[in-house]
Parts: structure tokens; sequence; C-alpha cells
């Protein structure tokens, strides 16, 4: 999901797990890690499905290169 999502909005380009998570390093400050982790998960989970986006639905989706 973090991976997804990051791409989606554009926090990150990265093609793996890996590169993602040093850009979104570079980002954000450590203490804010965590919380943007789960955040995205949950994000993922209820709008940004890999399969079938809830795109219509999602608050973020202005943001988003994924909708069109």
């Amino acid at each position: 999901h973090v991976m997804r999502v990051s791409r989606r909005l554009g926090l990150a380009k990265g093609k793996g797990p890996l590169e993602v998570e040093k850009e979104l390093g570079l980002l954000l400050p450590p203490e804010a890690w965590g919380e943007t982790h789960h955040r995205l998960i949950a994000h993922g989970r209820r709008f940004c499905r890999a399969r079938k986006p809830l795109c219509e639905r999602c608050p973020l989706s202005i943001h988003c290169s994924f909708v069109s």
C-alpha cells in the first residue's frame, strides 16, 4: 500500500519498496514516519486499492496521478 499510494500521489518515484522508503525518508522527519506509514496503509486499503480504486470517493484524488 505504501509504495502504490506514495507513487500515485507523487510523493515518490521509486520502482521498489526500498527506493520509495528512501524518498519518503527525505520528505519526512524520522518522528513522523511511523504515523505516516500507517496512514498510507489505511488510505490504500480504504480508497487507493490496486484493483478497482475508489477514486470518485477519495479525498486525495485531486493530487493523484492515477485519476484520469
